[in-house]
């Protein structure tokens, strides 16, 4: 397949975004290369959104819309995947956009080039024009390596303490994607945290793309902002869940990476929303994921008295102000 033939399917979920909207369309049918398809899912707007929606989709035959009842993100993205035609498929939110009108061209180039299952590519936080940041700074990720093995990316992350997790700073393989079954879990909050370590763990290999592609745009009362304590249990379903597949990595340091990982983010869901009690098999997996001392002594309170963990935890955090 030639870049000129390869087809790139945007999915992109749409709910009560008309502010926006346009803005996110425009980005993607204004790139250089065109030989894409755009999947709008409205899913249940009751602002002018699905009207937007329609109006692009009479305009350009390249755009399919599809509405109907509010089911969340995950369903909206896994819907777009099931109706893609593409080979290659990128998730993008309906109030973010592309950051300039060449980089389908320029991420397309790579990923057929090295025949990647993913590639990953740089990001800013938007606020305004003349308020924006990287979010990630590629250059410490890798230096002139164009595509590495997924399992060596997830080390470099992760001994960096990070992974990133946003579905939409990918492009994904389509085959890749239904090959090995992977959709978004349905009804929770952070799926892209649940989402984006099993489709890692699952590549062979995964290209960069060192430019920061994808603006996504910082508002107060979208869904990531808005405080909901659904969102702190459904992160330690998550790391319960996480943990799990790590069980059958066989790279020692990687498994060690990861789980500390796992551990540190239930810890930090544990005080953010001061849980006063969690179920036990997350008690269980906070103390089997800890592996370095600070967060091992965490998990150990935590497994066996959570009101002394939370006293502990607070009167370690005033000292370390005082300091």
């Amino acid at each position: 397949m030639s870049v000129i033939k390869a087809l790139i399917s945007i999915v992109v979920p749409v709910y009560m975004v008309e502010k926006y909207l346009k803005e996110c369309i425009e980005s993607i049918i204004g790139q250089t290369y065109e030989n894409i398809e755009v999947i709008l899912i409205d899913d249940g707007s009751k602002d002018k959104s699905g009207e937007i929606c329609d109006y692009y989709s009479e305009k350009d035959t390249r755009i399919k819309t599809f509405h109907r009842e509010n089911r969340g993100l995950s369903a909206s993205r896994n819907l777009g995947i099931t109706a893609s035609k593409g080979d290659y498929i990128l998730f993008l939110d309906s109030d973010d956009f592309l950051s300039n009108d060449n980089v389908l061209f320029e991420m397309l180039n790579i990923i057929e080039k090295e025949k990647s299952d993913l590639l990953f590519g740089g990001a800013i936080s938007y606020y305004s024009k003349d308020r924006k940041k990287s979010i990630n700074n590629l250059n410490k990720l890798v230096s002139n390596e164009v595509t590495l093995a997924s399992e060596e990316y997830l080390l470099r992350c992760l001994k960096k303490s990070i992974l990133y997790a946003p579905a939409t700073f990918y492009m994904y393989n389509r085959n890749f994607l239904i090959k090995n079954k992977l959709y978004f879990k349905e009804g929770i909050y952070h799926e892209d945290e649940e989402f984006t370590p099993r489709a890692l763990l699952k590549a062979k290999n995964i290209s960069i793309y060192k430019k920061d592609f994808y603006s996504y745009r910082q508002r107060e009362n979208s869904i990531i902002t808005t405080y909901i304590e659904k969102k702190g249990r459904d992160m330690l379903s998550t790391g319960v869940s996480t943990y799990k597949l790590s069980t059958n990595i066989k790279n020692n340091e990687l498994k060690t990476l990861l789980c500390d990982l796992i551990s540190s983010t239930m810890i930090n869901q544990i005080n953010k929303y001061k849980f006063k009690e969690i179920t036990k098999e997350e008690k269980n997996i906070i103390y089997k994921s800890a592996v370095s001392k600070k967060f091992k002594v965490r998990a150990a309170l935590i497994n066996t008295n959570m009101k002394l963990y939370h006293f502990s935890e607070n009167i370690y955090r005033k000292l370390r102000r005082i300091e």
